[in-house]
C-alpha cells in the first residue's frame, strides 16, 4: 500500500516489472521490505535496520548514517593518500 488513511507516511507506488519473480502477493524482491524498516529494498539505503529503531524513508537511523558517513570519509581519504602517493613519484620541473 500507499501507507493508507491515517496520516502515516506515504510510501512510494511501484510497478512489478514483467517476468519478475514474485511473492505470495505478487511483490517482487525489489519491492518488498526485507528488514521490515519502512523502506522497500530497492530505495533501502541501510538494508540491516535493526528492529524497532526508528528510520527515515531511506530506512536508516541516525547511528547508520554516522557509520556511512565514517566509511565513505575513510573512501575518499585512501584515495587521497594513494593519489598523493602517486605524486610523490612525479617529476617536479
Amino acid at each position: 500500500g500507499g501507507g493508507g488513511r491515517g496520516g502515516g507516511q506515504r510510501r512510494p507506488r511501484y510497478t512489478t516489472a514483467i517476468n519478475s519473480r514474485v511473492n505470495a502477493i505478487g511483490c517482487s524482491a525489489q519491492e518488498g521490505d526485507q528488514d521490515k524498516d519502512g523502506a522497500i529494498n530497492a530505495i533501502d539505503q541501510c538494508p540491516y535496520s535493526e528492529t524497532g529503531i526508528p528510520t527515515d524513508r531511506y530506512g536508516c537511523n541516525p547511528k547508520q548514517y554516522d557509520e556511512l558517513n565514517k566509511q565513505h570519509l575513510a573512501a575518499i581519504l585512501a584515495k587521497k593518500a594513494k593519489h598523493t602517493e602517486r605524486l610523490a613519484f612525479c617529476p617536479t620541473n
